[in-house]
């Protein structure tokens, strides 16, 4: 019978590393030739130097005639200007944002946005606390009420009572400021606000800015609904033209659902020879360019590699 016992170790794995001599490695990445007899000669053997003058690259020139989508038509809706500054598939799939759950306010990450906005560029024309306070107290945010019906929903979820109570009083409705200005063209911002004589028209012209920043910051259909947008059959339609040799040439996507917008959802509709009659007032958007270039990499018997140590 043997004495010996198994003793368990632990292996040890010590990783293997290059240790240079020097820091600077300058000298070894510039590649120094010592022989630059050699390189020619090994160029000459390896037939570098053996071309001819037998031919020529290929030339090749191509006419292109364009256009350009200048009319659009959401469903069997009005036609109107196709909008060059606005992607397309942001005009077919674009959505009212609901700040409104039946008497309910919603949204409230962007009234917040916006109330910060506004707070910021009033602080550029006048940092009174007191004019600051006054579109607190105008467009509050209000504190809910737990012996209120209309308050109950939200003082039934602690966390979101929390979050209307910490709001109350401390940041603007942003966007219930938005809906004043966009109510009446007569509603200017400093309309109800006790603001300086001589900040009123940096005020109100703050206030245009305002407005414009959050239609371009948030694309918004004019009306309640995406007019382009099928409920029944959960796609939307629409078409558009662009000019072509005197006419139009008429693009229509009637079961349009992807989510990803690209030409393979629009078919040419032979049917209809325009969009609009008469046509709409369109800028003029037909034009012809010739390119000129060469088709292919030029190459030859014998041309010296792209790569550094290549033959």
């Amino acid at each position: 019978m043997s004495n010996f016992s198994y003793k368990p170790s632990i292996t040890l794995w010590n990783r293997l590393e290059g240790r240079p001599r020097t820091v600077n490695f300058d000298r070894a990445i510039k590649a120094e030739v010592r022989d630059a007899l050699w390189m020619l000669t090994k160029q000459w053997q390896m037939g570098e130097f053996k071309g001819d003058d037998a031919g020529s690259p290929v030339f090749a020139k191509v006419h292109l005639a364009t256009t350009a989508l200048t009319k659009y038509q959401a469903k069997n809706g009005p036609v109107d200007n196709f909008e060059q500054d606005v992607p397309l598939e942001a005009k077919v799939e674009r959505q009212n944002i609901p700040f409104q759950n039946a008497t309910q306010k919603v949204a409230f990450d962007i009234r917040l946005l916006m109330g910060r906005q506004w707070l910021k560029m009033l602080a550029k024309i006048d940092n009174d606390p007191s004019l600051k306070q006054a579109y607190l107290s105008k467009y509050a945010i209000a504190a809910p009420n737990p012996d209120l019906a209309q308050d109950a929903q939200i003082c039934a979820e602690p966390k979101e009572w929390q979050q209307f109570a910490a709001l109350a009083g401390r940041a603007m409705d942003g966007y219930d400021f938005y809906q004043f200005l966009k109510a009446d063209p007569l509603q200017v911002a400093a309309t109800d606000i006790p603001v300086a004589a001589d900040k009123v028209a940096a005020v109100n012209t703050a206030g245009e800015k305002f407005m414009r920043w959050y239609e371009k910051l948030f694309y918004q259909t004019p009306t309640a609904e995406n007019p382009a947008w099928d409920p029944a059959y959960l796609e939307h339609q629409f078409a558009c033209s662009a000019p072509e040799r005197g006419g139009e040439k008429v693009l229509i996507a009637d079961e349009y659902y992807q989510g990803h917008l690209d030409w393979y959802n629009l078919d040419i509709d032979d049917e209809r020879v325009n969009l609009a009659a008469p046509p709409l007032a369109t800028p003029a958007v037909e034009a012809t360019k010739t390119l000129s270039f060469l088709p292919t990499t030029i190459s030859f018997a014998g041309m010296p590699h792209t790569r550094w140590w290549t033959f």
